[in-house]
């Protein structure tokens, strides 16, 4: 079990209480978890749906589709539509999703059909004795919180890694909307004030409400079974490395951190085009995923695709990712997704591991504490699909009810990758900005070499200052005494 070390002051709300004491004492508190009142189980909906991409964006053959399904005794209910686009989500009344795929792959008005699968915020470390998640190392106050008996929050390496105060002299990442597609976020939060927050929406309730949502409980123990905050935590990262970008708020994971490849698919088409309307000056230059699944879906990699530009369907279907692509406004977004918390080279999450498509960075966690230093994070996944690795051990930020927390895993490492791509942005902005592929590359180029004994040869560390400021020096070789 891994020990938890509180401080805190009074929230602002009551939904958390904290006990004042000194660093070392560990303390009750309440922290937020999911209601279970009246929520929505979105991994039962998922088992009973089907994700159906037509060639055409006539909705009429999406009812022709239905209609022939009910004929082989399958009944079928248009459930959601991505807007603008002819990509719908089926729900099965009767007969199974298997059916119902195996019917529509056979059609020739029928890109794809393909089950909907969950996906999850995971922010849960691996235990590599017990070979289970575990809660977070986390701990909860005002920026002087104990992490297993370290008096700083955050390892003071982390902050020498960065080198924010470098980087920001030249970049802040003003004009550059970034979208956090999580489970939300505390807008209330008092170290929000300053924040430029833009448009924001509920995927998952269908409104224009982000705010994070979930109930107090008081035993520490169960911190693990909930993903509130998670949302807030990657919204402050962001806004940490890019303290001057738009920030972009989707809710597509519920206070348990569980979506679906659809509900993920949907956010990141909304944060392209958060009105629906095909416009193409509204969406993000940048969007963040610190979430993942297991499942290859099609859906989750033509989402990549297409907002990225590096692959749109039939032109004269797609109309707006076409303008938005190849026209005057040419707006293309960067995507970065964690790795994943999953201690392997082998296994494989997902959107991470589209990583082959242009602009898609897929990020792994370092572990920069005591004597360590740009060493991967025990718990990190290091597959090839990986392309770079940041501080994700016990990061300093925002955190659920106006406190701040530090919080381990690849969902902290890639936000700092996104506040990073929206500084890079910045340098370059108007409709001819730099392409998403064009900000991989250059953040690739200036990243270092990772440390330690396990240290991957298939992927670099993240260098924020040099990347911004090309003539900086760079963090260099790694140390002989650390």
């Amino acid at each position: 079990m891994l020990n938890r070390r509180f401080c805190g002051a009074p929230q602002r709300r009551a939904l958390r209480h904290v006990a004042v004491l000194a660093c070392a004492a560990i303390v009750t508190v309440g922290v937020a978890m999911a209601s279970t009142a009246g929520a929505r189980d979105l991994k039962a909906e998922a088992a009973q749906q089907v994700v159906v991409q037509l060639h055409s964006g006539d909705v009429d053959t999406l009812d022709e589709l239905i209609e022939r399904l009910a004929q082989a005794g399958i009944e079928a209910q248009k459930t959601d539509r991505i807007p603008q686009r002819p990509v719908y989500l089926l729900t099965i009344t009767s007969g199974t999703p298997q059916q119902a795929v195996a019917q529509l792959s056979e059609r020739p008005e029928v890109v794809f059909a393909e089950l909907n699968y969950p996906v999850s915020s995971d922010p849960r470390l691996y235990d590599p004795a017990t070979k289970a998640k575990l809660n977070s190392v986390l701990a909860i106050g005002d920026g002087m919180t104990c992490i297993d008996n370290n008096a700083d929050c955050e390892p003071q390496a982390v902050r020498e890694l960065l080198r924010l105060e470098m980087a920001h002299r030249l970049s802040r990442g003003s004009g550059v909307r970034v979208a956090v597609l999580d489970t939300g976020a505390d807008f209330d939060h008092v170290d929000f004030e300053s924040v430029n927050f833009g448009v924001q929406r509920d995927v998952i309730d269908d409104d224009f409400v982000a705010m994070e949502e979930g109930d107090e409980v008081t035993n520490i123990d169960d911190f693990g079974v909930s993903s509130v905050g998670h949302g807030t935590h990657v919204t402050g990262i962001v806004h940490r490395i890019a303290p001057a970008a738009q920030l972009m708020v989707g809710r597509i994971l519920d206070p348990n951190g569980i979506g679906t490849t659809w509900l993920t698919a949907k956010g990141i088409f909304w944060a392209i085009d958060p009105y629906g309307d095909g416009q193409a000056n509204t969406g993000a230059h940048v969007i963040n995923l610190s979430l993942d699944t297991r499942a290859n879906t099609k859906v989750l990699r033509l989402a990549a695709n297409v907002v990225t530009c590096s692959e749109v369907p039939n032109r004269n279907v797609w109309v707006s990712d076409d303008a938005r692509c190849f026209g005057a406004e040419h707006l293309q977004a960067v995507v970065v997704a964690a790795a994943g918390n999953d201690a392997s080279g082998s296994i494989q999450m997902f959107p991470a591991a589209y990583s082959d498509v242009p602009g898609l960075m897929a990020v792994a966690a370092s572990d920069n504490r005591e004597t360590l230093v740009r060493a991967p994070a025990y718990f990190t996944n290091s597959g090839t699909y990986v392309d770079l690795a940041a501080p994700g051990y016990g990061i300093l930020s925002q955190f659920y009810d106006g406190s701040r927390a530090t919080i381990s895993g690849t969902s902290m490492a890639a936000p700092i990758v996104a506040g990073l791509a929206a500084l890079v942005r910045s340098q370059n902005p108007g409709p001819n900005g730099w392409s998403p592929a064009a900000v991989a590359i250059r953040i690739r180029s200036r990243a270092v070499s990772m440390c330690g004994p396990n240290a991957p040869a298939n992927f670099k560390h993240v260098d924020v200052a040099a990347t911004v400021d090309t003539a900086a020096a760079s963090l260099g070789p790694c140390p002989l005494t650390k």
